[in-house]
């Protein structure tokens, strides 16, 4: 039977607990992202793997019956969910879900209790009820409801001779909820989840203990929360040539960390702010050129337009929306390439509000390098399965609003010019691709992993040796396709060594004197990998990696090359080292997370008559080529006793800055840094011995030389004694 309902519950059931412990994430904001993979029946399996419920807003309180002016808050943390049965129906008409769980509780005393602080951990029983929901459907909201949940402390506890949570609508306080999972561009999930749970905790301390004598049920209700909403995205069909139809029809772009404003003209400490969404384009026209050298795009759209007014206008708020006339400009890009990445320029735009407004005789936005405020911005086209494009898309707009008041209305006698630079964007970017490959039977992966491609997130291959100066031919590459796999031990490393057969995949793409030139190939190399021993049986195993050879060839005959060979790694005197971990999930999977920085030379011969005619060389470079990444949240048994590391940061995704929180076990030197997705480090954010127990740090978004990290993916490490224990995936969104 499914396990998806289920562990949604147990998971719930936790965050009850939690929720009934008075919170180890008091007033976090709100809860991190949960990303789940599919179970393979167009849902999810929950409880979401390493997802964590926790209250946004508040915290719990043990209040009743102790001293005037004295709580216990009990911060909770819910995992470990068993005994998991599910049987259909429940007055929800969905599921029926039954299962133990564990509840670690961190208790801190204020008032007269100040200075107490435990740790304990409790088992609970647990019963949810949840609506139906469609399986394939890509988007699957449905009720659910905390049913039951009680756990209580085992005797002998020298603080509390009880100490029981109970909640839940069967207990007579209703705890209803609901879920809502949506099917993410990569296949995967983002869950939407929460609780409103009543809850009741008893206790009688313990004679001779710090409660001795105290005893009461205090009952309150707080909402449990995991995951956020799904985030804006925008999805384009194939315009039939590879590429899509600019501007983004259907898509909105809008600013996810400021607003517009209004100050100019107002009395002072007065703003209007105005939350601007672009959208609803239409009589779109273009054109080749314009001033990035690639279209240009004319246009009409709407603004639509939030405003709010603070200082002496607080109070006031309208929506308006407001006609403009557009043009943008965009470079070239390569129809048919997989990833399309190029500039932009907001060139112009234009809206005024009709006439006869009762508040504004005038309001006007004009923005635009063509008017003389530089608004530049850059586009990222990828393909997804099936064939459609993901659009991550800005513009760092430089904007003026000009707005004279309507006689009698409340801007009367006011009038003025704001200018202001602020970033629209649309879309999001693509999260890096998974990697997930089923167990063997051995309690690990067979190598290289099936249905996995290996590719270069940050740079491509060039052929440079050989060309006219200043020209180059970008060779954007995936290593996949492996078939012919013999493995066996033995390799320089002393594990195994693979040989395998594959298909490397190129777009060519040329600049300089070959600006224009574009083409995709196919040649089938014969690699040679070697891997170090790898600890079979446990759930993380991660261990050195080397591609010892790689070679492929164009085969004859092709209208461009007499001769196109890649030759790469170590074995032919071009180190390429890497590294390899393998991460057991919940559905009995693994997560792969593997890359090798390779070391290769092109050689080429152009064709005679061809665009290459008479060109030849050997160029070599390094590329780091990757698949897969690290588990979303997965966290693992780091190298000191005491318990496992804990590793998350809140917000993610983020814009202005990030909180990274972690808990160590036992003290230890402690090395907290931020990466960006190639392995280069962006920001030191600790290197010095910590003590045990928990630990804050916010990152600001910002690199070890004080300068902005740009918007994309970045992984955050944590070392203990010079060896990694944790690592944790966050989007930076600017």
């Amino acid at each position: 039977m499914r396990r998806s309902w289920y562990s949604a519950f147990a998971c719930r059931c936790f965050l009850t607990l939690a929720t009934v412990f008075g919170l180890a994430f008091p007033a976090l904001g709100q809860a991190d992202p949960c990303v789940v993979i599919d179970d393979g029946s167009g849902t999810v399996s929950l409880p979401p793997a390493n997802c964590g419920y926790v209250s946004p807003a508040d915290v719990h309180m043990i209040i009743a019956g102790l001293p005037v002016g004295t709580t216990i808050q009990v911060g909770a943390e819910h995992e470990r969910f068993f005994n998991v049965t599910h049987t259909p129906g429940g007055p929800l008409g969905g599921e029926v879900e039954n299962f133990n769980s564990f509840l670690n509780l961190k208790l801190t005393g204020t008032g007269a209790m100040l200075g107490y602080a435990r740790t304990l951990s409790m088992q609970a029983n647990c019963v949810t009820h949840t609506g139906p929901r469609t399986p394939g459907s890509p988007v699957q909201s449905f009720d659910t409801d905390m049913f039951g949940i009680q756990g209580q402390l085992p005797g002998g506890d020298p603080d509390f001779d009880l100490l029981r949570i109970t909640a839940g609508t069967g207990f007579g306080m209703p705890s209803p909820g609901h879920t809502t999972l949506t099917l993410l561009q990569s296949g995967n999930w983002n869950v939407d989840s929460f609780f409103d749970i009543e809850y009741r905790i008893d206790f009688i301390g313990k004679p001779g203990g710090p409660f001795s004598g105290m005893s009461g049920s205090t009952t309150a209700t707080i909402r449990m929360g995991t995951g956020q909403p799904a985030p804006p995205q925008c999805v384009l069909p194939d315009n039939g040539t590879g590429t899509v139809d600019l501007p983004p029809v259907g898509c909105g772009y809008l600013s996810p960390d400021d607003v517009h404003k209004i100050i100019d003209g107002l009395p002072a400490g007065t703003t209007i702010r105005l939350g601007a969404e672009h959208q609803d384009f239409f009589g779109i026209t273009t054109s080749p050129g314009g001033s990035l050298g690639g279209e240009v795009e004319q246009f009409q759209s709407s603004l639509r337009l939030d405003l709010s007014g603070t200082g002496s206008l607080a109070g006031y708020t309208r929506t308006l929306h407001v006609p403009t006339q557009c043009e943008t400009h965009t470079a070239p890009r390569t129809p048919g390439m997989s990833i399309q990445s190029f500039d932009t320029d907001m060139f112009r735009i234009q809206g005024q509000l009709p006439i006869g407004d009762p508040d504004f005789d005038l309001l006007r936005i004009t923005a635009g390098t063509g008017f003389g405020l530089p608004s530049p911005g850059h586009t990222t086209l990828t393909r997804l399965p099936g064939g459609n494009w993901n659009l991550d898309s800005f513009f760092d707009i430089t904007y003026r609003i000009d707005f004279v008041g309507a006689p009698g209305g409340p801007l009367s006698g006011m009038s003025g010019s704001t200018t202001g630079t602020i970033r629209m964007q649309a879309g999001q970017p693509v999260p890096p691709p998974i990697c997930v490959v089923p167990d063997n039977g051995l309690k690990t992966v067979d190598l290289p992993p099936a249905g996995c491609g290996y590719l270069s997130p940050q740079d491509v291959h060039m052929i440079i040796d050989g060309l006219p100066p200043g020209t180059t031919i970008k060779l954007g590459a995936e290593h996949q396709g492996f078939f012919n796999i013999v493995s066996g031990p033995g390799g320089t490393l002393g594990g195994e060594k693979e040989e395998f057969d594959s298909s490397l995949l190129m777009q060519l793409t040329g600049t300089g004197s070959l600006a224009g030139y574009n083409r995709s190939i196919k040649m089938e190399p014969h690699c040679e990998t070697h891997i170090a021993p790898r600890e079979v049986g446990k759930h993380y195993q991660s261990f050195d990696t080397d591609m010892y050879q790689l070679q492929g060839q164009l085969p004859p005959g092709d209208p461009d090359f007499d001769l196109l060979r890649i030759t790469a790694g170590s074995g032919f005197g071009m180190p390429s080292p890497g590294h390899t971990t393998l991460t057991r999930l919940a559905s009995g999977d693994w997560n792969v997370d593997s890359f090798f920085d390779i070391t290769y030379r092109i050689d080429f011969v152009g064709a005679p008559g061809g665009i290459l005619g008479g060109h030849s060389g050997s160029t070599t470079g390094t590329i780091r080529m990757g698949t897969g990444g690290p588990e979303t949240v997965g966290v693992p048994r780091g190298p000191v006793s005491g318990g496992d590391v804990k590793l998350s940061n809140r917000p993610s995704p983020f814009g202005a800055g990030t909180t990274v929180e972690y808990r160590l076990p036992t003290a230890a030197r402690v090395n907290l840094a931020v990466f960006d997705i190639a392995g280069r480090r962006i920001q030191t954010l600790v290197n010095e011995t910590m003590p045990a127990g928990p630990h804050a740090m916010f990152w600001d978004g910002l690199n070890d030389a004080g300068r902005k990290a740009g918007s994309g993916t970045y992984l955050i490490k944590l070392s203990l004694d010079g060896k990694v224990v944790a690592t944790r995936r966050t989007m930076l969104i600017r």
